[in-house]
Formats: structure tokens, C-alpha cells, sequence
């Protein structure tokens, strides 16, 4: 699902000479991308999941702590 959304940002992402000159550094999605392999996955990519927590999970145990403001 993320390689879709990350698809075709490579190429955008690297200047004539293949050097990387942007990278995005957080990932803001709605509820529907809260799993725990979408976390470790941006984190991996030195991502920042801004995600909101579901009601029935518990939010000790995510590796990223949610942050209302951002997200907003």
C-alpha cells in the first residue's frame, strides 16, 4: 500500500546527478493506515508516522507517540 503511495517519489526526490535532495520526514494519514507494520515500515525510512491511535489499541506500546497538533 506505501510502496504505492511512495511510487514515482524516488525519481522526484533526486536531482540530474542521482543525489537525493528532499526526503520527507513525516507521514500524516487518517485512521485507516493505524497498523503496526505501516509504523515500523515509515520508521525504517526515517519517517515519522503521524497516525491517529484506535480507540481499542494501546498507545504505551506504538513506537510513536501521536501528536493531535501535527496531525491537524
Amino acid at each position: 500500500m506505501l510502496d504505492t503511495l511512495l511510487d514515482g517519489a524516488d525519481e522526484s526526490l533526486l536531482d540530474g546527478e542521482s543525489k537525493c535532495i528532499a526526503w520527507p520526514f513525516v507521514f500524516g494519514g487518517d485512521i485507516g493506515y493505524r497498523v503496526d507494520w505501516i509504523d515500523d515500515y515509515l520508521l525504517e525510512l526515517g519517517i515519522r508516522p503521524i497516525i491517529p491511535t484506535t480507540e481499542n489499541e494501546d498507545r504505551a506500546v506504538r513506537p510513536v507517540e501521536f501528536n493531535r497538533e501535527e496531525y491537524r
